[in-house]
């Protein structure tokens, strides 16, 4: 059964509203918005009938059918899943005000400011439910399945993996980065302080935006050949020592990869305080990490 357009926009919206308050703490009218979409998607999915969001195979599922991927540190749904979480139930006429309680607990979770048992408490949640995961659910360890007979992942799917995720999680600065870019013209406004702006709050949230903004610029048909160097002289003034020891504490393997890529778009110098962080701080696989980035460890 294909998966309603109302279910699919709860799932998102409150994905989109929990992720506005824990990433943009100091943006209320920001949180606001989406909080509004979100009660808006959730009311309508759960008008006729409850809405039951299964955590399963990496992603939330309605009705069996994915609709939301996520990590296995991913918040919200990696930790509830990590914590034996299996579905999250929405019962028929939820209330508002229980949905704006469920984000700002989700979104507390995911920040480590309260632990499962604040989440599931059913006080302030009438007709929200957390249901246990069976044991025949439990197929988060990828080693746990069989992809030999899965198709390889088309050349195009590392080019597009970026600009999907960014866009399922409404990332506001790199959206508005790319609109900026597409809509320049030959002649047109100076945009180079604009950019510098949304490239450093890439740099403190975003590394993997950051990374693409470089791409970008470089590759930019109008943008004047002083805009790159300034962007990279600005981040390895970012990319410091401490900066790097931050990114890599429990970062997984994909962050890293993304770290590392990042790093080597800015030089020598930057690669090499990398790999020094990853020895600092004992990493496991700082010894990977040198040999990626062509540094003795």
């Amino acid at each position: 059964m294909p998966v309603l357009p109302n279910a699919r926009d709860a799932v998102l919206a409150l994905h989109h509203a929990e992720r506005a308050l824990r990433l943009r703490p100091g943006e209320p009218k920001l949180f606001q918005t989406a909080l509004r979409q979100c009660l808006v998607a959730v009311g309508a999915a759960t008008g006729e009938a409850p809405l039951a969001l299964a955590l399963k195979d990496g992603a939330v599922q309605v009705g069996g059918v994915p609709v939301l991927s996520f990590g296995q540190h991913e918040a919200p749904f990696g930790p509830l899943r990590a914590a034996g979480i299996g579905e999250l139930v929405l019962q028929r006429g939820v209330a508002a005000t229980t949905i704006e309680t469920l984000v700002r607990r989700l979104a507390a979770l995911a920040n480590g400011e309260s632990d499962l048992a604040a989440l599931a408490t059913t006080a302030g949640l009438p007709g929200v439910q957390l249901r246990v995961a069976t044991n025949s659910e439990d197929r988060d360890d990828p080693a746990a399945i069989d992809w030999s007979a899965a198709p390889p992942p088309s050349p195009r799917a590392a080019r597009l993996a970026a600009r999907i995720d960014r866009e399922l999680g409404a990332n506001l600065t790199a959206v508005a980065a790319r609109q900026l870019l597409d809509d320049l013209t030959p002649g047109g406004l100076a945009v180079e302080d604009l950019l510098r702006s949304l490239f450093a709050r890439m740099l403190r949230e975003d590394v993997p935006s950051a990374a693409w903004l470089l791409t970008e610029v470089a590759n930019h048909p109008v943008l004047p050949p002083t805009v790159l160097p300034h962007l990279t002289t600005l981040a390895q003034q970012h990319v410091d020592a401490a900066w790097l020891q931050r990114r890599l504490h429990d970062a997984t393997r994909d962050e890293l990869l993304s770290l590392a890529a990042f790093v080597m778009q800015l030089g020598d110098d930057a690669a090499a305080r990398f790999a020094r962080a990853a020895a600092t701080t004992g990493h496991p696989l700082s010894s990977w990490l040198c040999s990626l980035l062509g540094q003795q460890p």
